[in-house]
């Protein structure tokens, strides 16, 4: 136990359709979320080098219920990933 990861989450809803104008709001949502995230552990006493974040889109196709969890892609293109892995979940 005193060698696990320590984790902090955060989350908030957004709903849009996936453009560059949605992407550029959820960019400034995953900022402010990081540093709210950073604040905490560093204020626990983790070095600021310590810590690491991976942002996450729910996409959906327009008309389904379901999303799928999407980490972000170092190139930025959510859409691509997504696509990427839903051909593999058929």
């Amino acid at each position: 136990m005193g060698l696990a990861d320590v984790v902090t989450e955060r989350q908030q809803p957004f709903a849009a359709v996936l453009c560059p104008r949605a992407l550029k709001e959820a960019q400034r949502i995953f900022e402010r979320l990081e540093n709210e995230a950073h604040r905490e552990l560093q204020d626990q006493g983790f070095s600021p080098k310590a810590v690491d974040a991976t942002r996450f889109l729910n996409l959906r196709y327009h008309g389904t219920d379901t999303a799928i969890m999407i980490p972000g892609p170092e190139d930025n293109d959510y859409a691509g990933a997504f696509r990427a892995l839903e051909r593999c979940l058929q």
